[in-house]
C-alpha cells in the first residue's frame, strides 16, 4: 500500500508540473502573438483580454521580455500589465527587478518604463544615475522611441517626460551624444533640453541645432527664441541672423490659423488666471493646452494633449465673448476649468494677445527660477508656431491710456463690487488681528461693506492701509488693475476698463490711506476674516 501511495503522489506531482508547464507555454504564445499584432486591431484587444485571465504565468512571461528595450515591445508589455488583475503583485515584481543592480540596464529600464506607463509608479529621480551606463541607456531608449513614434508625437511624450527629471550631468552627457547624431530625429529631444534651467546647456542646444542645419532644426531655433531666457534668446537671434547672412532660408512663423483660439479668465486676488489655448497640431490633430499663470511666478501648472477631434470646444464666437464654463475632452483625456483654484468667466481673446501673456509669464519663470511645467515643455512648440505678428495685438489697447486720463464720475473703489473682483481683498496676520479686535466690540462687527458702523472703524482701516500697502504691494496691484483693464476692454466693458485703468494710475500716485480703492480692499479683507472667525466659533459650539 505505501508503494501505491508513493506512486500516486509521483503521478499527481508530474501531472501538476505538466499543467504548470502548459500554462506557461500558453502565456508565452499569447504574449508572442500580442507582440506580432497591430495594437489597434480587434484581435489585439481580444487577445489582451485573454491575457488577463492567465494569472501569474503571463506576469512571468512579461518579466522574461523586459530587456527587449524596443519602445513598441515595451508598450505591448505595459498594456498586458495594465490589465493584469493583481496590480500590487505586478508592481512588487517590477519594482524588485528595477531596484536589483545585478540586472542589466535594459532589464531595469524596461521594468521602470512599464511601472510608469501601466501603473503610474514614478521611478526615483536618480534612477538613471544608478545604471551601469546611464547615458547610453537613456539615449538608446530615447532614440528607439523616436524611431518607433515618428508619426505619433503623443506616444513619444512619455519617454521625454522621463528625461526632464534627470541630473544635470546626465543631461550634458545626453546632449553630447545627441550632438554626434546630427539629424532631425534629435530635434525634439534637443528642444526639451533647452528648457532645463542651465545657461550652458541651453547654449549647447543652440549650437547642436545650428549644426544640424535642417529646416526642422531652424524652425526649432525660431520657436526657442520666443521662450528662452534673455541671454540664450539673444544667442538664438545672433545664430539665426548669421545663418540668414550665409544664405540659409529661414521660414517666418505663421500667423494664427482660423482654428487658433484662446480663452482667458479674469485675474483673481492672488494674481492667478487661467489661459486655454487651442491650435492645429501635427497629423491633422488639434492641440489643447491649459495654463495656470501667476503674476509673480509665471506658468505654475499646465495640462494638455493632442487629438484629431477635441470634444467640448465652444462654438466659434467673436473675440470678447464670455464663456461661463469650459469643458474639454481631448482623446481619452477630459479637462475642465478647475486647474488651480481660479474660477470666473472665460473671455475669448485674440490668440496673439494670449501668446504675449504666455511669453511674459515664461519670462517670470526664468527670472524667479520657477520650473516650467512639463506639459508646457512638451507641447509649447505647437502654439508658438502661430506667433507671426505677435506684437500687433498690443495695438488694441491704445485706448486705455486715454481712458485712464479721463475723469470719471464713479468711485474707483466701486470696481470691487463687480463679481469678477470677489477674490480681491487684503489678507494676512495684521488683517486677522484687526478683525479679532472688531469682533469683540459691543456694537458687533459690520456685516456688509456699506454698513454705517465702518465710520467708527475708519482709523483701523487707515492704519492697515498705511502699514500693509507699501510700494511693492501698490505696484503689484497697479499692474493687476492694468491687466484687468485690458481684459474688460476686450470684453467690451469700456466703463469698467476705464475705471480699472484709472485705479491703476492713481494707486501709484496717492497715499494708500487716502486711496478709496485701497481702503475698500482692506475693508473686504476684514469682512472675510470676520466671517472666518464666525465660522470658527460656530464649529466650536457645534462640538
Amino acid at each position: 500500500m505505501p508503494r501505491d501511495s508513493d506512486s500516486d503522489t509521483d503521478i499527481s506531482s508530474r501531472s501538476g508540473k505538466v499543467i504548470v508547464l502548459r500554462e506557461h507555454q500558453t502565456a508565452e504564445r499569447v504574449l508572442d502573438d500580442l507582440l506580432s499584432l497591430d495594437p489597434t486591431s480587434i484581435d489585439f484587444d481580444q487577445l489582451l483580454a485573454r491575457s488577463a485571465l492567465l494569472g501569474s504565468p503571463i506576469l512571468a512571461a512579461v518579466v522574461r521580455r523586459l530587456d527587449a528595450f524596443h519602445p513598441g515591445s515595451l508598450d505591448v508589455l505595459g498594456r498586458v500589465i495594465a490589465v493584469y488583475p493583481d496590480s500590487r503583485e505586478a508592481a512588487h515584481t517590477l519594482r524588485r527587478i528595477a531596484n536589483d543592480r545585478r540586472n542589466t540596464d535594459r532589464r531595469r529600464m524596461g521594468a521602470v518604463m512599464i511601472l510608469e506607463q501601466a501603473l503610474g509608479v514614478q521611478p526615483p529621480d536618480d534612477f538613471l544615475s544608478t545604471l551601469r551606463e546611464p547615458v547610453h541607456s537613456a539615449t538608446g531608449l530615447l532614440m528607439g522611441a523616436i524611431d518607433s513614434n515618428a508619426d505619433n508625437p503623443a506616444a513619444l511624450h512619455d519617454y521625454l517626460r522621463a528625461l526632464v527629471f534627470q541630473p544635470l550631468d546626465l543631461l550634458y552627457s545626453v546632449l553630447n551624444l545627441l550632438s554626434q547624431t546630427p539629424d532631425d530625429r534629435t530635434v525634439d529631444v534637443l528642444r526639451l533640453l533647452a528648457f532645463q534651467p542651465d545657461p550652458d546647456l541651453q547654449l549647447g542646444v543652440i549650437d547642436a541645432l545650428s549644426n544640424i542645419g535642417t529646416p526642422l532644426a531652424m524652425r526649432a531655433l525660431s520657436l526657442l527664441e520666443l521662450t528662452l531666457p534673455d541671454e540664450p534668446a539673444r544667442a538664438v537671434g545672433r545664430t539665426l541672423q548669421k545663418l540668414r547672412l550665409s544664405g540659409v532660408e529661414i521660414e517666418p512663423l505663421q500667423r494664427p490659423a482660423p482654428d487658433c483660439r484662446a480663452w482667458l479668465s479674469a485675474l483673481d486676488g492672488r494674481g492667478d488666471r487661467l489661459l486655454w489655448l487651442v491650435a492645429p497640431g501635427p497629423n491633422s490633430e488639434r492641440a489643447l493646452l491649459g495654463l495656470l499663470l501667476n503674476d509673480l511666478s509665471g506658468v505654475v501648472d499646465a495640462l494638455g494633449n493632442t487629438a484629431a477631434d477635441p470634444a467640448g470646444l465652444p462654438r466659434r464666437v467673436p473675440v470678447g465673448t464670455l464663456h461661463d464654463v469650459l469643458t474639454f475632452a481631448v482623446g481619452a483625456h477630459s479637462f475642465d476649468t478647475t486647474l488651480g483654484e481660479t474660477s470666473s468667466a472665460y473671455l475669448e481673446v485674440p490668440f496673439n494677445y494670449a501668446l504675449n501673456l504666455l511669453r511674459s509669464a515664461v519670462a517670470l519663470n526664468w527670472t524667479t527660477g520657477t520650473p516650467l511645467p512639463v506639459e508646457y515643455q512638451l507641447l509649447n512648440k505647437i502654439f508658438w508656431e502661430y506667433a507671426g505678428g505677435i506684437d500687433e495685438s498690443q495695438t488694441i489697447f491704445a485706448p486705455l491710456d486715454e481712458l485712464a486720463a479721463q475723469p470719471s464720475g464713479e468711485s474707483e473703489s466701486d470696481l470691487l463690487f463687480d463679481p469678477i473682483f470677489d477674490s480681491w481683498y487684503l489678507d494676512g496676520p495684521a488683517v486677522e488681528a484687526v478683525a479679532r479686535e472688531i469682533a469683540t466690540l459691543d456694537s458687533g462687527p459690520p456685516d456688509e461693506v456699506n454698513d454705517e458702523s465702518w465710520r467708527v472703524l475708519l482709523p483701523a482701516l487707515i492704519r492697515l492701509a498705511h502699514d500693509e500697502f507699501g510700494p511693492i504691494l501698490r505696484s503689484r496691484y497697479a499692474a493687476r488693475l492694468w491687466c484687468m483693464a485690458e481684459w474688460l476692454l476686450i470684453a467690451g466693458n469700456t466703463s469698467g476698463a476705464a475705471l480699472s485703468a484709472q485705479s491703476s494710475r492713481t494707486l501709484l500716485k496717492s497715499p494708500p490711506e487716502a486711496n478709496l480703492f485701497v481702503l475698500r480692499i482692506v475693508q473686504k479683507g476684514i469682512l472675510v476674516a470676520l466671517a472666518g472667525i464666525g465660522d470658527h466659533r460656530h464649529d466650536i459650539k457645534s462640538h
